[in-house]
């Protein structure tokens, strides 16, 4: 997974979300006592990432709610539903090939 910079947030995107920890001699390092969680970035404003259906990977949709995240956060790009809708051009691709005729058609 790609670190995301929460200036490049996109609106509407799905993101995983990793908690951090600043140690005493100002050490950053991964939470390990939070599990990564998952949410839809809303928008950057004033420093903080705001968050919406905010919740742990296996936690249903419905459990999520809103967020203000300050610093101590990474976020990287939910990258499933972007292979599943690259798995589904292709196949529909195919399709329209073989019904087309022209093998070099794609949408």
């Amino acid at each position: 997974m790609i670190i995301v910079p929460r200036e490049s947030l996109i609106p509407g995107k799905d993101y995983y979300i990793e908690s951090l920890t600043q140690d005493n001699d100002g050490t950053i390092t991964i939470n390990q006592s939070i599990e990564k969680l998952i949410g839809k970035f809303i928008k950057y404003e004033n420093e903080f990432a705001f968050f919406c259906e905010f919740r742990g990977l296996k936690e249903p949709l419905d459990m999520g709610y809103n967020v203000r995240l300050g610093t101590l956060w990474n976020f990287y790009l939910v990258q499933k539903n972007e292979i599943q809708n690259n798995m589904e051009k292709r196949a529909l691709d195919l399709i329209l090939q073989e019904i087309i005729g022209d093998p070099h058609f794609i949408t």
